[in-house]
C-alpha cells in the first residue's frame, strides 16, 4: 500500500465477467509431463486425466453456485415488485 492509498476513494469492484456458455479442454502433454519426471507416459495420462476431473468438477460446481445466485436475486426482485405494488 503506498503512502496516498489511504487517501484515494475506493473504486467500486468490477463485475465479474459473463460466464463462457462452452469451454474446450484440451490434453496436451502429460505424456511428456511423466516423461520429464521419470514416470511411464501412462502416468502422464492418469495424471492429465485427473486435471480434467478436478476441472470439470469444479466447473459444475461454479455453475450451481452461479445458479443459486441467480435464483435468489431473482427472489429479492419478485419479493420487491411485490412490496412496491402492495402499497
Amino acid at each position: 500500500m503506498g503512502l496516498l492509498d489511504r487517501f484515494r476513494k475506493p473504486q467500486a469492484p468490477e463485475l465479474p465477467p459473463e460466464p463462457a456458455g462452452c469451454v474446450a479442454i484440451i490434453l496436451d502433454g502429460n505424456g511428456r509431463w511423466a516423461m520429464s519426471r521419470g514416470l511411464p507416459v501412462a502416468e502422464g495420462h492418469r495424471e492429465g486425466t485427473r486435471a480434467l476431473r478436478r476441472t470439470v468438477e469444479a466447473a459444475i460446481d461454479l455453475e450451481h453456485r452461479l445458479a443459486r445466485r441467480l435464483r435468489l436475486l431473482d427472489r429479492e426482485l419478485d419479493s420487491a415488485v411485490r412490496t412496491r405494488s402492495t402499497r
